[in-house]
């Protein structure tokens, strides 16, 4: 819908041009359809914070691995292709990493460290069944994705 093009409009706009805001949720753009511009979308949000402000985490990365570098000291997560189903596990791991102000980093031959979290994520599938999310949270905004190659 309109709504939701222009909110995600304004959640991009707020990104790039506000660096001191951290909006606390995160974009899930899920279409069947391949080639409808969704990843395009957030190649163009990485250049605009800066690749080197971005991690592009695999979700297996964010679900299966206890270290967590990807999220230290980046602006964006982009998860080029989440597909979780029916399971929370992914939910759950994500949703500390959307809302909390620190984040404890885990990298290998490290020992552990907190970090302000200025993360923000956008998450990408090719499913309807992208991400389990409870009716009324606030961590993610769903918005409608075209079903039609242009």
């Amino acid at each position: 819908s309109e709504d939701e093009c222009g909110h995600t409009m304004r959640w991009l706009a707020t990104l790039f041009a506000r660096p001191s805001v951290r909006m606390r949720y995160g974009v899930l753009l899920a279409s069947t359809m391949q080639g409808v511009g969704k990843t395009t979308l957030c190649d163009i949000a990485r250049k605009q914070v800066g690749e080197h402000n971005s991690s592009n985490p695999s979700a297996q990365q964010i679900i299966d691995s206890s270290f967590n570098s990807w999220i230290a000291a980046k602006r964006l997560v982009f998860v080029n292709e989440i597909y979780e189903g029916k399971g929370w596990t992914a939910y759950n791991k994500l949703k500390t990493y959307v809302t909390d102000d620190y984040i404890r980093v885990n990298e290998k031959f490290l020992p552990e460290y907190s970090v302000p979290n200025w993360a923000h994520f956008i998450l990408c599938s090719n499913s309807e069944l992208a991400l389990r999310v409870e009716d009324h949270d606030r961590r993610f905004f769903v918005p409608t994705v075209t079903e039609e190659r242009k």
